[in-house]
């Protein structure tokens, strides 16, 4: 089907709607290629009716890059390739990315309700900072008049860490 650019601008954004209504994915992998294929739900009025249909919109990457976009509906589908419409495909890409992150979590969270992501920070800054001897054993620096020294609390009342803002 050859679509003009209006049409095609159109099925860009309704692709949008649909990842930001995204409640699962699927990815399949290849060497040097990607398919994330993200399910939403459509509301169909038939009649006087409304039903919810499971639809699918395929995102392609190739060598990393979003490179097309194909929506499915149950009348047929669309395929939007990337030539003319960069900034929407990085939006999309972007957009797509964050709703695959949020989905992971909500999974997770749904496996292990007890987890907590300040244990996760905490993690981070102890590797950033070191391991928990060189930081219990850290020496004071010199202070310059321009910096101030932060003190951040952790959970357990036993660690202080100091960070230094410039």
């Amino acid at each position: 089907m050859i679509l003009s650019k209006q049409k095609q601008n159109y099925v860009l954004d309704k692709a949008i709607e649909s990842i930001e209504k995204a409640y699962d994915y699927e990815l399949d992998t290849s060497l040097y290629s990607k398919t994330f294929k993200l399910k939403y739900l459509l509301d169909i009025k038939s009649k006087g009716v409304t039903r919810q249909d499971v639809y699918k919109i395929y995102l392609y990457f190739y060598e990393k890059k979003l490179s097309k976009v194909t929506l499915y509906r149950e009348e047929g589908n669309v395929e939007i390739e990337k030539d003319g419409h960069e900034e929407k495909f990085e939006l999309i890409s972007n957009l797509m990315f964050d709703r695959v992150r949020k989905i992971d979590d909500d999974k997770f969270r749904k496996i292990f309700p007890e987890y907590d992501l300040m244990e996760e920070r905490n993690d981070i800054l102890e590797e950033l900072l070191g391991s928990k001897e060189e930081s219990d054993n850290t020496k004071e620096a010199t202070e310059e008049p321009d910096k101030q020294p932060v003190i951040v609390e952790t959970k357990r009342p036993s660690l202080r860490k100091r960070f230094w803002i410039f």
